[in-house]
């Protein structure tokens, strides 16, 4: 899963999808202010174990996907 903050998901998206190797698909994004998005972005990288990913634009933004991180994240979104 990848969590990061945008101020321009519309434009963010695409940019991504050019870059990133592989496939993926949007669960959810959440409209919050500036402050609370990136004390969540910081919150979830340290609690959460990272990917590894290197050498494309985001890599470093993709943690290891588990039940407790997808349960937090549904939670937020509520």
């Amino acid at each position: 899963i990848k969590v990061g903050v945008s101020n321009n998901p519309k434009s963010r998206i695409p940019k991504l999808r050019s870059e990133t190797p592989f496939d993926f698909g949007v669960i959810m994004m959440l409209g919050m202010s500036g402050i609370d998005a990136i004390r969540a972005e910081r919150y979830f990288h340290a609690k959460y174990k990272s990917v590894g990913m290197r050498g494309f634009n985001g890599a470093t933004e993709w943690l290891v996907t588990t039940g407790e991180l997808l349960n937090e994240i549904r939670e937020m979104g509520r």
